[in-house]
């Protein structure tokens, strides 16, 4: 059961930050207080209800600022206002605040005065709620403050128009479906004009009218008004939050016209009325999107079919070869340079100093890898990416904040965090592994990151120092980003409980396990759409301890998980060229009716893997499943890419078999960037023999033509990084020759079925 909050909704009068509150209280939280920031009066002596310039803030809604005193009566909750000091300073779409000595201030940091102002009345409120749907900028920015204030942030309708059932004006048909009426008090599009103002934006006439008009003039979100073409005024809504009444504003027939064919609403004699009917419990009608897309549901409910025809193909677990026994593994710490990544492998506190507690042997790594950074002139802030490797999960708590404090970017690296038990080398309790991009610190741009830190039904909060992905230039120049992915683990979003069974009633007689797969793998899906990937290039996942038997249940489970979902993806086009054709109303089919007068509205959301960009015979990319000690928060699985997700125009995948080695041949995938030669090659090794085999496929011979030939040694060796996840023995002289990231595991299994000596994931990089 999750936590039930206390919530300070912080409101503009606008449609979203009045509609956000409807969920706070569907998931059970309390809403102790409001908040609001409005422009300071242009004299002293000027009244905070008196209308004012509007300030077309980049961050806050001001225009209609003069009805808000009114909410105190109309939802009964105590109002806290505060004027907004200072600008737009921050300019920057990730939001770090400005240096404490600067002589300009942010507006944002007016929220900090506000909400103490609130937590001094209200000490029991623990969170702060906000509307914000599309805008990266807003949301931000309000978790900046709420994190240095020690508030959850809740931000429930975040990338809404992606969640089921994919359409922009899902979330206007959801306000209307309670009774939320919010009028458009000003318009600033062209396509948009004034027949617009007083409109409810909820009504379904007005609805159409604005698709239409969006259709015309207006990109991503211009229906919901999120690139600033409407604002709205709520006056009225369901009764379990507007248990004061509504309110009544009169206007003036003719608007207050304002620059660039803006316009605004003039209001006279606003007034709280009472509330005549509606109805009393008011959240019945409150849809909750669904916890799954259609794809992952379908994925979910036919993994026991997947299961059984797993069986029919004799897939089986070779646990019981004596090849498996193995000792923890030689640890080489590296650094290596290429092109424009630097990989720092296997930190470690020296063994040959006392024994020290967890907390000594962190310090020491951050300490070590501060020193490597500097030699190579960059800061923490240019790590895209990190493993850290415990000993006990229950070290987390304390080696969490000793870590943190590398990292004070808005953007932090992604992050896999997973406990390793008795497969790390003795006297060794935590292990840090990381990738940094030389050619972002450098000062030619290009990074790209996902830091979302709010509560919604979209993926998982990212609390703390870890990002959700980061992205980077693969190369100088580069048309091909590397994606970082963080461990996805199967939190739901909403709460950031665990999931169980019964929080995904659409999974019909599916184990928790395979619930847990699903949901956990989709919010890989979710965040690598959000980051534009069109390819993973392999997938990883972490299973935690459990027995033999069980052991290969789950690496089977997820096998054909990561299979199913590829082939649910890449069905042929024609198939949906056909059903886009037939033009379905995906709103109208799922909810009855609400949205049969408009015209269909179509799933916008990116296609991953977007086999436009794809050549070569449609593959499901590779997958491992890792057996560990054990995952974040108890969980059973935890989804990866490891820094291997492709963004490319010209992608070119390929499987091919090496000529056997001592009677075990090699199979290897590969995925091959045209634009700039980045290639990625995972194999599983099943006999050491197979090394040579693997050296051969990246040596010239077996390379693509783009490959630069400055990319193979005097030796015939290749210029490339290793990841290498590692249930076997290897030996020590392959290990020491390539450096590779050591991911010591108890069991790992390929993407057939068999398990492994180990999983290799190579990464070699363009010019």
């Amino acid at each position: 059961m999750s936590e039930k909050l206390k919530v300070i909704a912080l409101i503009s009068g606008g449609k979203d930050s009045l509609f956000s509150i409807l969920h706070c209280l569907a998931q059970g939280h309390e809403v102790v207080a409001l908040a609001n920031l409005y422009p300071a009066p242009a004299s002293p002596d000027q009244p905070a209800d008196v209308e004012g310039e509007d300030l077309d803030s980049f961050m806050y809604q001001t225009v209609g600022h003069s009805i808000i005193p009114l909410y105190q009566d109309a939802l009964k909750l105590p109002l806290y206002r505060q004027a907004i000091q200072g600008g737009a300073v921050v300019t920057d779409r990730e939001y770090a605040p400005h240096a404490e000595n600067s002589s300009k201030e942010d507006e944002t940091e007016s929220l900090v005065p506000l909400l103490k102002k609130v937590l001094q009345e209200h000490p029991e409120a623990n969170a702060v709620s906000t509307g914000a749907i599309l805008s990266t900028y807003q949301r931000t920015r309000v978790e900046s403050v709420c994190v240095r204030l020690g508030l959850a942030s809740l931000g429930y309708l975040w990338q809404y128009p992606s969640l089921p059932p994919y359409a922009e004006s899902s979330l206007l048909h959801d306000m209307g479906a309670v009774g939320q009426d919010a009028r458009i008090i000003k318009v600033a599009s062209g396509g948009i004009d004034t027949d617009f103002l007083w409109e409810n934006v909820a009504a379904r006439s007005t609805v159409e009218k604005l698709r239409r008009a969006a259709g015309r003039f207006g990109g991503e979100g211009a229906v919901l008004g999120e690139g600033g073409e409407f604002e709205t005024l709520a006056v009225a809504g369901p009764t379990v939050l507007w248990k004061g009444g509504r309110i009544a504003v009169d206007v003036d027939q003719e608007p207050a016209r304002g620059e660039g064919g803006s316009a605004v609403v003039e209001f006279k004699r606003a007034r709280v009325e009472e509330n005549t009917g509606g109805d009393e419990e008011g959240l019945k009608d409150l849809r909750i999107p669904d916890i799954l897309d259609a794809e992952f549901e379908e994925l979910g409910n036919s993994l026991e079919v997947l299961l059984n025809q797993s069986k029919k193909t004799g897939l089986i677990s070779k646990s019981e070869s004596n090849i498996y026994a193995k000792t923890p593994p030689h640890l080489l710490q590296t650094t290596y340079v290429h092109r424009s990544t630097l990989t720092i492998s296997n930190l470690i506190s020296p063994l040959d100093a006392a024994p020290s507690d967890p907390s000594s042997q962190l310090t020491n790594i951050v300490t070590d890898l501060r020193q490597i950074l500097a030699d190579h002139g960059v800061t923490p802030s240019s790590i895209t990416s990190t493993t850290l490797l415990l000993r006990s999960m229950t070290l987390f708590a304390t080696l969490n904040p000793i870590y943190g404090e590398l990292f004070n970017a808005p953007t932090p690296p992604s992050r896999v965090t997973i406990a390793c038990g008795d497969s790390l080398p003795p006297d060794v309790d935590v292990m840090l592994s990381c990738t940094v991009d030389l050619v972002s610190s450098a000062g030619s741009g290009g990074r790209r990151g996902l830091h979302v830190q709010s509560r919604s039904y979209w993926a998982p909060a990212n609390i703390g120092p870890y990002s959700q992905a980061v992205a980077v230039p693969a190369s100088t120049a580069s048309t091909t980003d590397i994606v970082h992915l963080a461990g996805q683990i199967p939190l739901v979003p909403a709460s950031m409980a665990m999931a169980t069974v019964s929080d995904v009633p659409a999974l019909k007689q599916v184990s928790e396990f395979g619930v847990q797969t699903v949901l956990a793998l989709q919010h890989l899906w979710r965040i690598g759409r959000a980051m534009h990937v069109h390819w993973w290039t392999c997938g990883v996942a972490f299973i935690s301890d459990c027995d033999q038997a069980e052991g290969d249940r789950r690496a089977q489970i997820a096998t054909r998980a990561w299979e199913g979902i590829h082939e649910i993806m890449h069905r042929p086009f024609e198939q949906h060229e056909e059903e886009d054709d037939g033009e379905v109303d995906v709103w109208d089919m799922k909810y009855g009716g609400r949205g049969a007068a408009l015209e269909p509205e179509k799933d916008r959301r990116p296609a991953l893997p977007d086999y436009n960009r794809i050549q070569g015979r449609p593959l499901t990319p590779p997958s491992f499943v890792a057996q560990v000690s054990s995952l974040p928060r108890d969980a059973s699985i935890e989804w990866t890419s490891p820094g291997l997700s492709v963004r490319s125009s010209n992608v070119t995948v390929k499987s091919s078999t090496s000529s056997a080695a001592a009677g075990h041949p090699l199979d290897v995938f590969s995925a091959h960037s045209g634009d700039d030669g980045v290639s990625f090659f995972v194999a599983g090794i099943t006999h050491p023999s197979q090394l040579e085999e693997l050296k051969a496929v990246l040596t010239p011979a077996g390379l693509p033509e783009e490959t630069p030939t400055d990319e193979i040694d005097e030796e015939g060796d290749v210029d490339a990084v290793f990841i290498v996840y590692l249930a076997g023995e290897l030996p020590r002289a392959w290990l020491e020759a390539v450096k590779p990231t050591v991911v010591p595991c108890r069991r790992v299994w390929g993407s057939d079925g068999r398990e492994l000596l180990a999983g290799v994931v190579v990464r070699r990089f363009g010019s």
